[in-house]
């Protein structure tokens, strides 16, 4: 039951830009972390939201203040039950993920952007109103 929030900047704003990617990020987290597709549950943020590198205010590409070659950004973040995973696979899956968002992303990917994986105890979070910890007891 992972669920995936990814923000970018510039904003995307084609619905189909955005479904192309939950659906490549979906793929990932089936295959490469074996969760149920049917329970995998994607946010793409669209709406621009304001986004900083050391600091300064990253510019929207075109603007009068942006220096040199349009720039883009993201973090996207994979919330997990802890301990269902290897290292070997958060790893294979943030690689996949990140060359998912290297290719989708319009401009020059700036190296700050983020693939996190947050592991939550099984009594932390669930789905349906029952936590994890409760469907492993049954």
């Amino acid at each position: 039951m992972p669920l995936l929030t990814l923000s970018t900047w510039p904003a995307l704003t084609q619905p189909e830009q955005r479904h192309a990617i939950a659906r490549e990020l979906t793929d990932h987290t089936e295959r490469l972390l074996g969760k149920k597709r049917s329970l995998t549950a994607v946010a793409v943020l669209a709406e621009p939201i304001g986004w900083t590198l050391g600091g300064e205010p990253v510019e929207p590409p075109g603007s009068a203040a942006e220096a040199g070659p349009a720039r883009s950004t993201f973090a996207l973040e994979i919330r997990i039950t802890a301990g269902t995973n290897t290292a070997q696979q958060k790893a294979d899956w943030i690689a996949a993920a990140w060359d998912t968002l290297r290719r989708a992303l319009p401009d020059a990917l700036v190296e700050a952007s983020y693939v996190s994986v947050l592991e939550l105890p099984a009594d932390d979070w669930g789905w349906g109103g029952r936590t994890q910890a409760a469907r492993q007891s049954r």
